[in-house]
């Protein structure tokens, strides 16, 4: 392999990292061969305050990682006596820039922590300055081996770019990650299911209730490729046309808000509703990362059973009476409940008194406000 494919060869494991944090150990371990050193660190550094830890690196055992933090961050002499001018990105700087060798074997620094790793030389090159911290890519070498040379040094600043556009990447894709984290975690507690899509309208996840829901296999569901499908055609046609106009908002390509559609169930229980919104996360999102719509599927029949139990956990209602009173809160009439539960009018009455009773309410309007309330709300009421 020639000189050239082994750089090449380097800027393509970075690239990699960018993407893929678990592989910025063989991005550095090429750069650690290349340049035949003791270690290469990826340091981050406060130079007004003197702190720095190192993000990753090679050919550092875990004790020596731990002292540095512990002890030598605010020690370090190289970035001590570095002027801000040694941190121009790209800039390639070495310790004997710095300071002079025998000036460098008389700190403590050295004593105690570079000479026990088998480091003497020092040549890095300021990745990104923002404020008062800087990142900073070190090549940490031997005695034996020396300094870098002219041509190792003009090797390093042509890879400074690529390692500096590849942890500019990896800071997005980590940040968009953690947002979408966020996104699922808050989603995952919720009791309406959700349902994410990415750009090509796949779904990436769904939280606990929209599972629950989808393994029903009752008008809903998840083909092959990935994408929800609806036993009702003509819901179906309605949903495709509502997520792609949320794509395209989401994209910046439209201004939809998204749409609502009542699917109707084989089983023949009241229909599934889908909220569909547009998700504008990062502008600098891939198309295959961006997250671009959400849709919340409810399931009237799952909401009253829901609502049962927090009626019968803050006030102690019987489950007949819960279910009267979830029944009442859906838009259900006397009537219509007692059909639905195939009891008498009257059982029906007797179930409301005692709701009354229970909970407070003087009207069926306050009932309703009050079964509609979260559930620390109800737990307040108690």
């Amino acid at each position: 392999m020639t000189r050239r494919d082994h750089v090449l060869d380097i800027v393509s494991s970075a690239y990699d990292a960018a993407l893929d944090p678990s592989h910025w150990n063989d991005a550095l371990g090429r750069l650690r061969a290349r340049f035949e050193a003791s270690n290469v660190t990826l340091m981050v550094h406060d130079v007004k305050l003197f702190e720095g830890s190192i993000a990753m690196q090679v050919g550092m055992d875990a004790s020596a990682l731990d002292l540095y933090l512990r002890e030598y961050s605010r020690k370090n002499v190289f970035f001590i006596r570095a002027s801000r001018t040694s941190y121009a990105v790209g800039k390639v700087a070495s310790s004997e820039e710095v300071i002079e060798d025998r000036e460098l074997e008389r700190t403590e620094f050295f004593a105690d922590f570079s000479r026990p790793h088998d480091v003497y030389y020092s040549t890095g090159v300021t990745l990104a300055y923002t404020a008062s911290v800087v990142s900073f890519l070190a090549i940490n070498r031997s005695k034996r081996c020396g300094p870098l040379d002219a041509g190792e040094r003009e090797t390093l600043r042509r890879l400074a770019p690529h390692f500096s556009r590849a942890l500019q990447i990896h800071r997005r894709v980590c940040g968009l990650e953690a947002e979408r984290r966020s996104l699922v975690e808050t989603l995952t507690s919720a009791r309406t299911g959700a349902v994410l899509l990415d750009s090509k309208g796949e779904v990436v996840e769904a939280n606990a209730e929209a599972r629950a829901i989808l393994d029903q296999c009752d008008g809903i569901g998840v083909n092959r490729d990935r994408r929800l499908t609806l036993w009702d055609r003509d819901a179906a046609r309605l949903l495709l046309r509502a997520v792609g106009e949320a794509a395209s908002t989401a994209k910046r390509r439209g201004d939809s808000t998204g749409g609502t559609v009542c699917a109707q169930r084989p089983s023949g229980r009241r229909a599934l509703e889908l909220v569909v919104a547009p998700l504008c996360m990062n502008r600098e999102a891939t198309a295959a990362e961006n997250l671009s719509a959400v849709v919340f599927v409810t399931d009237p029949s799952r909401v009253a059973t829901g609502v049962s139990e927090r009626l019968i956990a803050a006030y102690g209602l019987t489950r007949a009476e819960a279910r009267v009173a979830a029944l009442l809160a859906e838009g259900s009439s006397p009537t219509e409940i007692a059909e639905r539960l195939a009891v008498t009018g009257e059982t029906v009455k007797t179930h409301l008194k005692h709701i009354f009773g229970k909970t407070g309410a003087r009207r069926q309007s306050e009932l309703i406000a009050l079964i509609n309330r979260p559930l620390t709300c109800l737990q307040e009421q108690e």
